[in-house]
């Protein structure tokens, strides 16, 4: 996933590449100023003239300046009118022929008239191309989207009904039944939650696509709230004897966020430590404060995966074996992606396999103004949603 710094890297290239654009375009037309007066008084003028007029405009349409090729025409054609109806009367050139130029100059001006047409051509297609394959793509997440929500809300009630039922049972036969008798009325309540947990993440990942989620920004204290997800999560470590370590720096009190996908955040993230390490590991979480941003670290003691692995991590449904479909959607870490990009922020992940994976989430320091801009930043959601590979390529554990 692309970081911050990589965003604003990007951007200064493009600003770089937009002030090239424009001093090519300047230095055109600068060229075109001073031979224009004297290109009807030489062949050798006039040739140049308009082979530096059409190679410009070859250049500029090649690199998809559309409008700086306009406007480049538009001017030297703009001179030529306003010599030719405004300006001093000037004798004709000389017409005398030089084959072999005349020739070289139409071979050369044709040349640079094809591969403007075919440029232009090719522009055309792949704005069409674009423009229809945005539609589709809108369609499809839209369909799957709806889908997904549809799917979730009606599984959502049968869910409820076994996992009141399996309550009632437990309350009123408490002391009328054996020890294999509650352990299947456990498994059934683990499997109702279990189930639970799947179709909300289906509910989250497609709001968290359609950006409908809500992001409320606020002033927070961190290390309260990712305190608090850790207990949320402890219960299910303890099943399989795996502890939460915790090194959360106390000073981060003022933190501005949004504290429900935060905390979604690091619930998503040790899920997965804990569902992928083996029984009686060490999950451990550390929380560190830098100049520009906060770092939350996630290690955990599972298998690890490979590079190749690694960079479809973040992909919705992925999944690096068959075993682990068992285990959830493949939604968990695609929904902190999007969250970790919504915050501003980038999350990177690095391992190798059978030594574990450390996930990293970097959260820049904002103020409450920075933070409710980023609400109406198209580009930094349709990055998110958008991206394929995130980040570093080492490897990492599973997805949720």
């Amino acid at each position: 996933m692309q970081s911050k710094t990589q965003t604003e890297n990007k951007r200064g290239l493009l600003r770089n590449r937009n002030f090239e654009e424009v001093c090519l375009t300047v230095v055109t037309i600068a060229f075109i100023a001073a031979v224009h007066t004297f290109a009807t008084q030489s062949r050798i003028l006039m040739t140049a003239y308009y082979i530096m007029l059409w190679s410009a405009a070859y250049i500029l349409l090649k690199r998809r300046r559309l409008t700086m090729v306009v406007f480049v025409l538009t001017v030297a054609f703009g001179m030529n009118l306003a010599r030719n109806y405004f300006g001093p009367s000037v004798v004709a050139p000389s017409l005398h022929v030089n084959v072999w130029v005349d020739i070289t100059t139409w071979c050369v001006l044709l040349i640079l008239f094809g591969l403007l047409a075919r440029e232009a051509f090719k522009i055309n297609s792949e704005i069409r191309q674009m423009q229809v394959r945005r539609e589709i793509e809108q369609k499809v997440i839209s369909a799957r989207s709806a889908a997904l929500s549809c799917m979730a809300h009606e599984l959502r009630t049968p869910i409820a009904s076994v996992a009141a039922c399996v309550e009632t049972l437990e309350s009123t036969m408490e002391g009328k039944i054996d020890e294999i008798e509650k352990t299947v009325l456990g498994l059934v309540r683990e499997s109702s939650d279990h189930l639970n947990k799947l179709v909300d993440n289906l509910l989250d990942y497609g709001k968290a696509k359609e950006g409908s989620i809500s992001f409320t920004p606020q002033h927070m204290d961190l290390p309260e709230n990712i305190e608090g997800a850790v207990e949320m999560v402890k219960p299910q470590g303890r099943m399989r004897d795996i502890k939460i370590e915790t090194q959360i720096d106390p000073s981060i009190n003022n933190f501005v966020a949004d504290p429900l996908q935060l905390r979604q955040i690091v619930l998503n993230l040790l899920s997965n430590a804990i569902k992928h390490s083996p029984d009686g590991k060490l999950v451990k979480v550390t929380v560190e404060s830098h100049d520009s941003d906060v770092t939350i670290s996630v290690r955990d003691a599972g298998r690890g995966m490979t590079s190749e692995q690694a960079e479809h991590i973040f992909d919705p449904y992925f999944q690096t074996t068959e075993s682990d479909a068992q285990l959830g959607t493949g939604l968990g870490l695609g929904i902190v992606h999007l969250l970790v990009k919504q915050h501003g922020g980038s999350i990177s992940v690095k391992s190798s396999p059978g030594e574990g994976s450390l996930f990293k989430v970097r959260l820049p320091h904002r103020n409450m103004q920075e933070a409710l801009a980023s609400i109406h930043d198209d580009d930094t959601w349709e990055d998110a949603v958008g991206e394929q590979t995130h980040g570093q390529t080492p490897a990492c554990a599973q997805s949720v």
